[in-house]
């Protein structure tokens, strides 16, 4: 499987390389979503809205604009009917794109627009997001920085770094061979690694 880490800010695509240039199935993408998908071949994006499929603001806005405005009330049919109403944070579903060959992963990272202080949601939402690409049998998808905006997710949290709590949930969903893997923790960057995290941190390089 293919996979894009996309943000239009070069200071998150800098964190995330520091974290995933050793994974050959990961590429870390600075652009915006429109002009993104014009020029990658990409089978599925993925929605980290909220759960109540309200996709009208930040990265989600621009997913809504680029399929057309019917995505919304497609993605809050399969809420109605499959959560009754509210899809639990960090759970994720695959759906098509109405007039369109591409698909949706919806993953809420909170139950309504509001800052996102616990780090396990970022790991939780990467996980169940994989999990859902990998028994659709998707083969190329592109996700965001989940906790965008209103989220608010810092680089570094509980002495580790918060973007790093994307690369356990990689490994652990066997992206790479689907091979079980150890854990991937912060304690084991290289020392280049940690001044290099140090520096962007120093910088004001924020999660999102």
């Amino acid at each position: 499987m293919k996979i894009y880490l996309l943000d239009r800010k070069q200071s998150q695509v800098d964190f995330w390389e520091l974290y995933f240039s050793d994974i050959k199935n990961v590429e870390c993408v600075c652009d915006d979503f429109a002009h993104f998908m014009d020029t990658h071949d990409v089978e599925c994006v993925v929605s980290p809205a909220n759960s109540y499929g309200l996709m009208d603001g930040g990265y989600d806005a621009a997913i809504t604009a680029y399929f057309g405005d019917a995505l919304i009330p497609h993605v809050q049919e399969y809420i109605r009917t499959h959560f009754f109403c509210e899809q639990p944070v960090g759970t994720s579903f695959l759906i098509d794109i109405l007039g369109s060959a591409k698909k949706l992963i919806h993953t809420p990272t909170m139950r309504v627009p509001s800052v996102i202080r616990e780090p396990l949601v970022v790991y939780q939402c990467t996980r169940t997001t994989l999990i859902s690409a990998m028994q659709n049998d998707i083969k190329s998808l592109v996700i965001p920085a989940f906790g965008g905006s209103c989220g608010n997710v810092p680089p570094q949290k509980n002495r580790a770094p918060h973007a790093g709590s994307l690369r356990p949930a990689l490994d652990d969903a066997f992206i790479d061979g689907l091979e079980l893997r150890e854990p991937w923790i912060g304690e084991n960057l290289t020392e280049e690694k940690r001044n290099e995290e140090q520096r962007l941190v120093i910088s004001g390089c924020r999660f999102l």
